[in-house]
């Protein structure tokens, strides 16, 4: 008789070890009946995983990944002449918390998207297409009266209906470089700050990379703002220090664009 003895010796973490050993019976020569010892003829590794671990190509042991999504947002976008919109970006921003990372996609060639949600709430929908000048329909800056973007309600039990989604107006784009005074060389790691003339407190930041060597593209709003500039190692820009006046604030029509070399100060 032949049966396998397991004996387990350590544990880590998930997986248990431990050996293999065949048990086999012997006959005792002074009694007609049989006895059971143990001969040791090959000794095993024995790996033991839980359900939820798979081997990956190279053999090591990884842990299935589940899909803990539990509902989605399906629509459409489309514009003003309500044609759809293919490769915008539609945001999903929960009311329970507007501070969190927004969840995003974009849509197909036919305008439609699916956003994937890891848990229900009530949503507004925010869509942009900033390439062609559409900024993102949540911005105060470039929508200081609210933009009157879609609600939806998604609980546990359904998905929401299809939603559509509208563009936003088109606006203007204020496209520049930035360089040093100095050198004449392009400024990197600069952050630009626009702020609307009439409203201060819509404003709008953006850092330019190291990437973009100093140039910079932005969609702007079709009313006066002012712009603001810094740079590590440089005095600060600005477009008016008395912003009580109009004079020195930037308009870019919508549908326009608008150039700007930027010089800035070396420190002092």
């Amino acid at each position: 008789m032949r049966v396998q003895l397991f004996v387990v010796f350590f544990i880590t973490g998930s997986i248990i070890a431990g050996f293999s050993i065949p048990v086999v019976g012997i006959r005792n020569k002074e009694d007609s009946k049989s006895s059971i010892g143990i001969q040791v003829s090959a000794v095993k590794p024995v790996v033991f995983l839980p359900t939820d671990f798979r081997f990956n190509v190279a053999g090591s042991p990884q842990r299935q990944k589940h899909d803990h999504t539990l509902k989605s947002i399906t629509g459409l976008v489309v514009d003003s002449a309500n044609n759809p919109v293919g490769n915008a970006k539609i945001f999903a921003e929960n009311s329970d918390n507007p501070l969190g990372k927004l969840p995003y996609t974009y849509t197909d060639k036919e305008g439609k998207f699916i956003i994937k949600l890891s848990e229900g709430g009530d949503y507004t929908i925010h869509v942009a297409k900033e390439k062609d000048g559409y900024p993102p329909t949540y911005s105060a800056f470039h929508y200081p009266e609210s933009f009157p973007a879609p609600h939806v309600v998604v609980d546990k039990q359904q998905n929401s209906p299809d939603v559509v989604v509208r563009l936003g107006a088109k606006m203007g784009r204020l496209t520049g470089k930035i360089v040093s005074s100095a050198t004449g060389s392009l400024i990197d790691d600069a952050r630009i700050t626009l702020r609307l003339f009439n409203n201060p407190s819509c404003e709008y930041s953006i850092g330019v990379p190291a990437a973009a060597k100093g140039a910079f593209s932005i969609v702007v709003p079709p009313v006066p703002f002012t712009m603001e500039i810094t740079a590590p190692n440089h005095e600060r820009w600005r477009t008016v220090e008395n912003q009580t006046e109009l004079t020195g604030s930037l308009l870019v029509k919508a549908g326009s664009r608008k150039d700007l070399v930027i010089s800035l100060s070396p420190a002092k």
